[in-house]
């Protein structure tokens, strides 16, 4: 603890020493000024620098009225120049109004000289010319380029016309004219011939239409032994689509068959029977309808699917034609059946007096043999 105080002492000690040799440090150089008369010397610059300052003073006053004195001239000459401009100005308006007036003279004896007219108006119309001369010249190099084209177009055209491809091709060209003209009109009596003709078998269609439908239902009417259908008759409707050829018709075929005022088609509703029936009487009124300058009428397992009221009346019915063609030398009836009841029903009309029987000997080979109805009895 001590020893701590004795080194704290002696710091302050040191301290001490070291302010005190500084403080002698100062009183020796304070006795060497007084010592070396210093303090005249100090008192003669700072009444040189009284004087100094006093001149300083003195200049910056003067500077201060030559600044002012400089400004006042600055502002007389912009002044001045102010004035010199505004007359300047002047000058320049009097002289501007001068021209004016002479321009004004001008444009009056301008305007009394063209009669009149609105100058903007005629700037507006040069403007406008100008503008339709550019495109028309420009028009005209264009012109001129095609020109120059063509031109050379023709050139090559008549140097073409030299060859014997071209040569007399008016002549030819008139010769083909009239060979148009003759083949419209041919094409022009062909369509009328078309049309009258296309005509004709429209009519003969429909009439011959009409006969096979007839005799369809008288054959129907005879043969057919049900009661569920009256008559059946072929109906035609024409096609929609004719195609490239719009006066060229087509027509669709079905079989209807009726009963009272209705009428159904036969496809998928009517039995193999009826189906055999309606064939059959169809081609018999065909036969009957186109073919009465041919003597033969073949009919193939004509009951096949008919039942034996139907095949009564289908015997009769054939029979009947028979009994009609009797006067026509070369008419022969062709039947090939299986069916004996039904050729004795054919045996039982004054018509019908023999037929052919195809059958195999012991050796199985094909023989015909002819009977008589009335060995069938």
């Amino acid at each position: 603890m001590k020893e701590n105080e004795l080194q704290k002492l002696t710091n302050k000690i040191r301290e001490e020493e070291r302010e005190t040799e500084s403080i002698e440090k100062i009183s020796r150089d304070i006795d060497e000024y007084v010592q070396a008369n210093k303090e005249g010397e100090l008192v003669e610059h700072e009444e040189k620098i009284q004087e100094i300052t006093s001149q300083i003073e003195a200049k910056r006053e003067e500077l201060h009225q030559h600044a002012k004195t400089e400004k006042e001239l600055h502002q007389d000459i912009n002044s001045q120049e102010l004035k010199f401009r505004n007359l300047e100005d002047n000058r320049k308006l009097i002289e501007t109004i001068e021209q004016i007036g002479e321009m004004m003279a001008e444009c009056q004896k301008l305007k009394d000289k063209i009669g009149g007219y609105n100058v903007r108006s005629l700037h507006s119309d040069l403007e406008r010319l100008t503008e339709e001369l550019k495109r028309i010249t420009k028009e005209k190099d264009e012109a001129s380029v095609r020109e120059t084209e063509f031109k050379v177009k023709i050139r090559e055209c008549r140097k073409q016309l030299q060859d014997d491809m071209f040569k007399d091709a008016e002549k030819k060209h008139k010769d083909k004219c009239i060979e148009l003209r003759t083949t419209q009109l041919a094409c022009d009596d062909l369509n009328k011939y078309y049309v009258a003709l296309n005509r004709a078998i429209m009519n003969y269609h429909q009439m011959k239409m009409k006969e096979i439908n007839k005799i369809i239902k008288d054959l129907w009417i005879r043969t057919y032994a049900g009661n569920d259908i009256d008559y059946i008759e072929i109906q035609s409707d024409e096609d929609g689509d004719r195609g490239i050829e719009k006066t060229r018709r087509t027509f669709n075929y079905r079989v209807v068959m009726f009963k009272g005022d209705t009428a159904t088609d036969m496809r998928g509703r009517c039995s193999a029977g009826q189906k055999v029936l309606a064939s059959l009487i169809i081609r018999l009124a065909l036969a009957e309808t186109f073919c009465l300058n041919c003597g033969i009428l073949a009919l193939d397992e004509p009951t096949t699917n008919l039942d034996r009221e139907n095949i009564s009346k289908l015997a009769r019915a054939l029979i009947d034609i028979v009994q009609s063609r009797s006067e026509q030398r070369n008419f022969q009836l062709l039947i090939i059946t299986h069916d004996e009841d039904f050729i004795e029903l054919l045996g039982r009309s004054e018509t019908v007096d023999y037929f052919y029987k195809v059958s195999k000997d012991n050796n199985a080979h094909s023989k015909v043999s002819k009977l008589y109805i009335s060995n069938m009895a």
